[in-house]
């Protein structure tokens, strides 16, 4: 497939139809993987320099070719966890209809081509030519980040609704998530439960929670693995993956950050938005910012209701509803810090791989150097400070 994708023929019939209009590709630059986190789609850049139909002017086009790994392992977990098929929904038939709704805002990246077979391809917008970059931070990322991050994700939590409450039936088909049975997923967070129950037995600061984390556990995973089952008022399509790697962010000159857009939609799953909230605290928000996750959360909420009332849905949450939700899925927060946040620290350590992640328990593997990290550390104390606050080892 990736020799079909540089082809200057295939590109000439794929940006003709989206720019409607016949096109030349004169030139093709590919810049091999530009995806360094170890675990999800190989990405390529192609850099093309294109004529459209009568004109005479030289344009150029950067778009980003998102394809199925070469490695086997990483291939069968993308196979098995059906985050292709995911991710062409939710550009096709939800992010593509939110320009229908009353209010809009730019959330991801355009869609150039979306294959399904032979190989699973997608071709999207190089958001980097927008100056949208990820920020690679190993202690997570200040509040004004999260702040941002909540404005963006009530968006795409109230568009959503909004078009549930016109097209019910295309977001119930999202009824999957990170946390499936049977799957790669059920090895990482059974690894990953056991590893951190070894970190709280081994750390001072921490071993108050090993025998919470042994008590609980049936408990937990029953919880993670069938969010289908658990109870919650009412449901938005959640991005499901939603931590910082996911995330890019525009700064202006000086600085600044302006704007955040999402990617890698494969996750997806209609659920309740705490979901996507206790996911992106759990996995991303740095110790400062977990200290004020009450004004994170108080944040989104305002502005999910605001964006509720801008798209005029018939839908309009509680606040006293809403906290039941945050409080119930608090476990999927707990999730975030197993699936997400051991892979958050942007050092790479030596045999750096999925594989290497779930099958080497040697002391100095890699999963064993993730787990004892100083930022990680942090981060897990406060993380479990706060999910015991929530009622998770209650049984």
């Amino acid at each position: 497939m990736s020799a079909k994708v540089h082809s200057k023929n295939f590109l000439e019939d794929i940006l003709g139809k989206y720019f409607q209009k016949a096109v030349k590709v004169l030139n093709v630059k590919v810049t091999e993987d530009v995806n360094d986190t170890i675990f999800v789609c190989s990405m390529k850049r192609l850099k093309i320099g294109y004529l459209l139909e009568n004109e005479n002017e030289q344009h150029s086009l950067s778009i980003i070719s998102k394809n199925l790994p070469e490695d086997e392992f990483r291939s069968k977990f993308i196979t098995d966890m059906e985050m292709f098929d995911c991710e062409f929904k939710v550009y096709v038939e939800v992010i593509s209809q939110f320009s229908k709704l009353d209010y809009q805002e730019k959330m991801s990246a355009k869609v150039y081509c979306c294959i399904s077979k032979p190989s699973p391809m997608l071709l999207l917008e190089d958001l980097c030519e927008l100056q949208y970059k990820v920020v690679r931070k190993s202690d997570g990322l200040d509040l004004e980040h999260c702040l941002l991050v909540m404005e963006k994700l009530a968006y795409f939590h109230a568009a959503s609704l909004a078009l549930f409450e016109k097209k019910s039936s295309t977001l119930t088909e999202f009824n999957r998530c990170m946390f499936q049975r049977s799957t790669i997923s059920e090895q990482l967070v059974n690894v990953s439960y056991e590893e951190i129950v070894k970190v709280c037995r081994s750390v001072p600061d921490l071993n108050k929670y090993t025998e919470k984390l042994e008590l609980a556990k049936e408990r937990i995973f029953e919880i993670l693995f069938n969010i289908n089952n658990t109870n919650t008022n009412y449901k938005v399509l959640n991005h499901g993956d939603c931590w910082s790697n996911n995330i890019m962010f525009y700064h202006n000159q000086n600085g600044e950050v302006k704007d955040v857009v999402f990617v890698d939609f494969q996750l997806s799953c209609f659920t309740s938005p705490c979901y996507d909230l206790h996911y992106f605290i759990g996995s991303s928000a740095n110790v400062q910012s977990k200290h004020n996750v009450d004004a994170i959360v108080d944040h989104y909420f305002e502005n999910f209701t605001r964006k509720l009332r801008e798209l005029h849905t018939v839908t309009m949450p509680t606040r006293e509803k809403f906290d039941e939700d945050f409080r119930s899925f608090c476990y999927y927060g707990f999730g975030g810090t197993l699936t997400a946040l051991p892979f958050s620290n942007p050092n790479k350590f030596e045999g750096a791989t999925m594989q290497n992640f779930l099958e080497d328990n040697s002391t100095d593997g890699y999963r064993y150097k993730c787990f004892r990290s100083e930022d990680y550390l942090k981060k897990m104390k406060h993380c479990l400070s706060i999910y015991e606050a929530l009622g998770m080892f209650d049984i």
